[in-house]
């Protein structure tokens, strides 16, 4: 927030009297990273997280305790697979839910990268990735460090990307102020690499977010694993463990201003092995959960000297345990742990007492494979990254699992999460970082482009603040143009057309204006186009050879073309041709096969192809929820499908409802809980439910008549629903507000345009 909490210090006498204070009291805060405040006890928020405000007068004092939170704006997760590649999403403040908006290479393709971090003005995110030098197996490290627009969310490579540094390091840590960060380096990180001696590296952190390190501390027991830095930015806590002697010994120290370490008296302490340290919000204590074993150890912080005195352990059985997350008040804390409903993990809910100790009030189900767990800073979602219900049997107690599910909770009143949604990402997803800000994240739709075949026309339209349109340009493109495609960020738009080969038109986008880059194509009969998620990937179906084509680029500034890297990935993908789209993560390419009754997904990134799902029907649209878990496909049954995704490429059929004519388009609202079909009956609303994968028909009571729709498209705030409708009679594209049970309202049965057979429609949007 921009304004103060006011906080003040009531005074009773003797004489059973009050005054208040506050004025004349001294304030103080606990954490001057989080909060400062006057001499009139109004504090300001600076940072999200904890602090205790304390007031004093003479000898007399109180405390209470201040939380900061913020709100969750972007999701940053990477991927452990060959492309090494890191996913943006944009996160609905008011939901919880994570929406894709692309992917990038981080560069890494022949490095470890074991994680990602972000320094604390959340304006740096930094990924160490491991090198081992194929002749000598000795490890060095590259570090890829990426600025972040906490507008937009973009993400940009440092000029310095990537910084070598000779050691190989973990995890990088930094202090409250931003101004030094830490690491481990050791045999830990590589089991195959002859690392150093186990070591303590402090960096100093420069103007450009670039990292250099200042000086090393040898830790002469175990192998040096985790660390945490005290919330307040005073202490740091290594831990190391001795698999031989089945011990943990965890060093402490002090940080100075110039981020020295000093070692703090008594340690290293002693403890189980194979343990995961984690601060509690106020500073006050540490945990330390085991993995090896079963426990959980609570000790209190000495705020003056660092020194440790171990105040619990816990008596019920966590196998497996992760680090502790705390709520941003720290009232209760999160683990997940290998529990009894084999293969699931579980996720246990902790209330946290005044002084620490943990009681744990509740447990759920944390999918396969738990890797990484965030709770957000607005204290409302918490959000664990694994394989979650995406498995399948392959043998006696052998699974496969997809490792590429975010899990969603929401955090009830009394502090318990309930699962309410899964998103299906990339491969090898076990890493993340959660960004926030003041504000939520607010898509505003700015330009609708439209296509129409009668005259051959490519349309920009201004999308004003209630929908309607204004004509910005337009201009003759192909003749018969059928298809648009724009990535979710609006920087380029591609258009394939009915008319013979060349017949994909590329163009660049400026403030609504397009201009024509090149015309490519190959397809005999093109049908449906998509631009994979990163940007530089596109896919054409071919009704007559059956194939879809992929075409490539080599940057997001270079221009699309048919020149094909047949080294790198194959030609053409047989499908049946037609019908083309991507799941929202960029995973798979989704292909239906009208001709052969089945739909194909196809890992385009070298993975082997899943057999394609046969279908009782022949399919006419397709799209996919906002989730990546549900296929929506139209049939020339007259029905709409929901077809469940495994994670694994197999599709199965769930459900369905009645259409009153065959669809050629379908659109989805961005938080997947309505569906919409076009046909020449009209348009036909569907509520989804994302449990279950039920629908449920909705009725529209509409006050113009849809026969002869062409398409239905809805823009990326998911406040307008568009429908073109294309007779002999009328040509017109008509507006609809989008209601939250998901029926529409009409403020006017007035068209917003009038394009001459409209086929396609797509938008640009800005992010606020």
């Amino acid at each position: 927030s921009t304004s103060s909490q006011h906080f003040s210090v009531i005074g009773t006498y003797t004489d059973h009297t009050t005054a208040d204070l506050s004025s004349s009291a001294t304030w103080n805060v606990s954490n001057p990273w989080v909060t400062n405040i006057s001499g009139i006890g109004a504090a300001s928020a600076l940072r999200a997280g904890f602090s205790t405000v304390t007031a004093s007068i003479g000898n007399l004092s109180s405390s209470a305790g201040l939380t900061v939170t913020a709100t969750p704006r972007y999701l940053y997760v990477g991927s452990e697979g060959g492309d090494r590649n890191l996913t943006r999403m944009a996160v609905n403040a008011a939901t919880g839910q994570p929406s894709f908006l692309g992917y990038q290479s981080t560069g890494s393709g022949n490095t470890f990268v074991s994680c990602i971090t972000v320094d604390p003005t959340e304006q740096h995110a930094y990924l160490p990735g491991l090198v081992i030098d194929p002749s000598s197996q000795a490890a060095h490290t590259d570090l890829y460090i990426f600025g972040v627009d906490a507008v937009t969310g973009k993400v940009t490579a440092n000029s310095a990307t990537p910084l070598h540094l000779s050691m190989p390091i973990g995890c990088i840590q930094f202090t409250p102020s931003g101004k030094f960060a830490y690491a481990v380096t050791g045999k830990g990180l590589l089991s195959t690499s002859p690392a150093p001696s186990n070591q303590l590296v402090t960096f100093s952190v420069q103007p450009d977010a670039t990292i250099i390190p200042l000086n090393t501390i040898t830790l002469p027991h175990g192998v040096a694993l985790n660390l945490a830095i005290d919330p307040l930015g005073k202490f740091l806590y290594v831990v190391a463990d001795d698999l031989a002697e089945d011990t943990s010994y965890i060093y402490g120290y002090t940080i100075d201003s110039m981020g020295n370490l000093a070692q703090i008296d008594g340690t290293p302490f002693q403890l189980r092995s194979g343990q995961t340290p984690s601060f509690h919000p106020s500073g006050n204590f540490i945990y330390f959960s085991s993995i090896n074993n079963t426990s959980i150890s609570e000790y209190s912080v000495d705020r003056t000297t660092g020194k440790l005195s171990l105040a619990s352990v816990s008596s019920t059985t966590y196998v497996g345990a992760s680090a502790l997350l705390f709520s941003p008040d720290g009232t209760h804390a999160y683990l997940t742990y290998n529990g009894s409903n084999f293969p699931l993990s579980s996720l246990a809910t902790f209330t946290v007492s005044a002084s620490g100790q943990l009681n744990q009030i509740g447990s759920t189900s944390a999918g396969m494979t738990p890797k990484q767990m965030i709770v957000d800073p607005s204290g409302k979602f918490l959000y664990l990254l694994g394989s979650g219900n995406d498995y399948a049997p392959a043998g006696p107690a052998v699974y496969d699992v997809a490792g590429n599910t975010m899990m969603v909770y929401k955090i009830g009143s009394d502090g318990t999460p309930s699962l309410i949604n899964q998103i299906a990402g990339r491969v090898g997803e076990d890493n993340f970082i959660l960004l926030s800000g003041v504000t939520p994240i607010v898509w505003v739709p700015t330009t609708a482009y439209v296509t129409s075949s009668g005259d051959n026309k490519l349309t920009s339209y201004a999308v004003k603040s209630n929908g309607r349109l204004t004509l910005l340009q337009s201009a003759t493109t192909l003749s018969s143009p059928s298809f648009l495609t724009m990535l979710p960020w609006g920087s380029d738009l591609l258009l394939t057309s009915q008319s013979t080969k060349p017949n994909l038109a590329a163009y660049s986008l400026s403030n609504g204006h397009f201009a024509s880059n090149s015309i490519f194509g190959i397809a005999a009969q093109p049908g449906n186009l998509v631009i994979d998620p990163s940007g530089l990937f596109a896919f054409q179906a071919d009704a007559i050879t059956r194939n879809t084509y992929e075409y490539v680029r080599s940057s997001s500034t270079n221009p699309w073309t048919t020149s094909l890297d047949s080294n790198l990935r194959p030609v053409a993908y047989p499908t049946g041709g037609g019908l083309v789209t991507t799941d929202p993560s960029g995973r798979y390419l989704v292909a239906a096969n009208q001709s052969g009754a089945n739909i194909s997904l196809i890992q385009y990134a070298g993975a082997i192809p899943t057999p394609p799902t046969p279908l009782s029907f022949s399919p006419t649209a397709i799209t996919v929820d906002p989730s990546g878990n549900f296929f929506l496909t139209a049939g020339d049954d007259l029905k709409l499908h929901v077809l469940l995704s495994n994670g694994l490429g197999q599709l199965t059929d769930i459900s369905n409802q009645n259409l009153p004519s065959i669809s050629n388009s379908i659109a989805v609202d961005p938080t997947g809980h309505f569906i919409y079909a076009a046909g020449v009956a009209g348009l036909s609303a569907f509520s989804l439910n994302l449990q279950s994968g039920m629908l449920t028909p909705l009725s529209l009571n509409l006050p113009v008549s849809l026969a002869n729709a062409t398409g239905v498209y809805i823009d990326p705030s998911g406040q307008f629903l568009y429908v073109s409708v294309s007779s002999n009679i009328i040509n017109a594209l008509y507006l609809f507000n989008i209601n939250t049970d998901g029926t529409l309202t009409s403020t006017d049965a007035t068209p917003v345009a009038f394009p001459n057979h409209a086929t396609s429609m797509t938008f640009g949007a800005q992010i606020q």
